[in-house]
């Protein structure tokens, strides 16, 4: 069976970063991901009984049939998979261990935007009363989640991304620096490859610079269930682009500056739980419309910072 290895990358500061040292470490992580075959060689998809039998085997007597049994479920890909978490549950201890292998090994093989119901089934095993099947689950859910981060900082990178530590912003006074991904000009991917951002497990905060920026593009960041501050500049979107916020819980901090946003925005600004400080530079907000948002968050606020004009720092 051949292999393909892929090397993990090392994220630098750069651009928007300016003179700060580097945020996420390059720390080598090897992955091994099994080559696709070519259509001629393509194996015919595994029948349902084929797969009921390689699951009794998961338990055989024989190691070798064990270790082949794990080989072909894995093989098998999706289709195995309700089978395989539903085996789980049984408790059988050997099941138990070799299946959220299993598992784990197809949900790596996946696309990233592929079918989530591997994840789903982990998940599910997680929760479950089955002390030594949750755990499991559980250390294969953080493997898989770190492998993918790997990946996308590698794809994203490959696009034009830029990735390092910057710094974070309280309207003009600086509060540290954060973990930082840069989508800008020198980006030549789609919005469709942006949805690997959702998979950037250190990354914290999100800077968005140009005139290519849309709505979808800040939708994408916003995905990120992890994202601490949203750095929006020089873009051409709309108000709607903030539609995205709602449940951010983690979101301390939003810097929209040099875009065409204007008091309609505080309607979404106002859904984000636990925001800290707002910049707005350089936008169509108007003095009533800040003195408005002021109200809105009233003592949870604890700055915002509003300057009308040309370039303002």
């Amino acid at each position: 069976m051949l292999f393909a290895v892929l090397f993990a990358v090392s994220v630098f500061s750069c651009g928007f970063f300016g003179n700060s040292s580097p945020g996420l470490s390059g720390i080598p992580i090897v992955i091994a991901q099994e080559a696709k075959p070519s259509p001629a060689t393509q194996p015919a998809a595994a029948t349902k009984e084929q797969i009921e039998r390689w699951i009794r085997e998961l338990d055989a007597n024989v190691f070798a049939v064990r270790e082949e049994a794990s080989s072909r479920l894995i093989a098998a890909g999706t289709p195995a998979v309700e089978s395989i978490a539903a085996a789980i549950r049984q408790g059988n201890p050997e099941v138990v261990v070799r299946g959220v292998h299993v598992l784990k090994e197809i949900a790596v093989t996946l696309d990233d935007d592929e079918d989530q119901s591997v994840r789903n089934a982990l998940q599910k095993i997680a929760q479950s009363s089955l002390r030594i099947a949750a755990r499991r689950a559980e250390v294969a859910l953080q493997s898989i989640d770190e492998i993918r981060s790997e990946r996308a900082v590698e794809f994203l990178e490959k696009l034009g991304a830029r990735f390092g530590d910057s710094n974070l912003y309280s309207g003009s006074q600086i509060q540290g620096s954060l973990p930082t991904v840069e989508i800008g000009p020198e980006w030549n991917g789609t919005v469709r490859d942006l949805r690997r951002l959702r998979w950037l497990n250190e990354v914290r905060q999100v800077a968005l610079v140009g005139d290519r920026v849309t709505d979808e593009w800040v939708r994408q960041a916003t995905a990120m269930r992890h994202l601490a501050s949203l750095v929006v500049k020089r873009a051409k979107v709309t108000n709607d682009c903030l539609d995205g916020l709602k449940g951010l819980n983690e979101l301390r901090f939003v810097s929209l500056l040099y875009t065409p946003i204007d008091d309609g925005a505080a309607t979404h600004l106002a859904t984000v739980p636990n925001l800290s400080s707002i910049r707005l530079y350089g936008t169509s907000f108007t003095p009533q419309g800040v003195d408005k948002l002021r109200e809105t968050f009233s003592k949870e606020l604890t700055n915002i910072d509003f300057r009308q004009g040309g370039f303002l720092g």
